[in-house]
């Protein structure tokens, strides 16, 4: 009796580890951005593609900062220029 619970917890066990393969599988191949948006990864700007984030730019090879929104590497500025004396 003890042998066959054995039997039974074992195939179990290897069906749900392998129903859980079957998952990350899924979500690895899973299309995880909107092909043609854009975002920063640290200074390194990145364009979505068909398979995924690829590196577009390098904006520190520019010194120049990151600017996902616009799709682009940007001069960086002076914020303290812009508030003006109060």
């Amino acid at each position: 009796m003890l042998t066959r619970n054995l039997i039974f917890a074992a195939v179990f066990t290897t069906l749900g580890l392998s129903a859980c393969a079957s998952d990350t599988e899924d979500d690895t191949h899973a299309h995880v951005c909107e092909e043609g948006t854009f975002q920063c990864d640290g200074d390194m700007l990145q364009e979505c593609t068909h398979d995924g984030w690829e590196d577009s730019q390098d904006c520190a090879e520019t010194m120049q900062m990151c600017h996902a929104e616009g799709g682009h590497c940007m001069d960086m500025e002076d914020e303290g220029d812009d508030m003006g004396d109060m």
